[in-house]
């Protein structure tokens, strides 16, 4: 069984290795990946948490900007720390 830091690192993956797809189809927009699924895609990032917390817990899934600038946001199941990596060069 997949853990939730798995499934986390799992989508970052996914979005990295679709990332100028994902950015010709949602450019500027938030998507919302869980795996190797695209949850929704979202204006902002709180309505994107909001939104995709209500059918799945936090620390499963993550919140991608489809940008050429990566930032990837790891949620923990308990929501109470966000740990974010900025302006990642991959």
């Amino acid at each position: 069984m997949d853990t939730g830091k798995e499934k986390t690192l799992e989508a970052f993956e996914y979005y990295l290795a679709h990332q100028d797809d994902m950015i010709k189809l949602y450019d500027g927009k938030f998507v919302a990946i869980k795996g190797t699924k695209v949850l929704g895609v979202y204006d902002s990032q709180g309505d994107a948490l909001r939104r995709t917390s209500k059918g799945h817990r936090p620390g499963t899934f993550i919140i991608q900007k489809a940008t050429k600038t990566i930032r990837f946001t790891y949620l923990p199941q308990d929501a109470h720390a966000v740990r974010s990596l900025h302006d990642q060069v991959v």
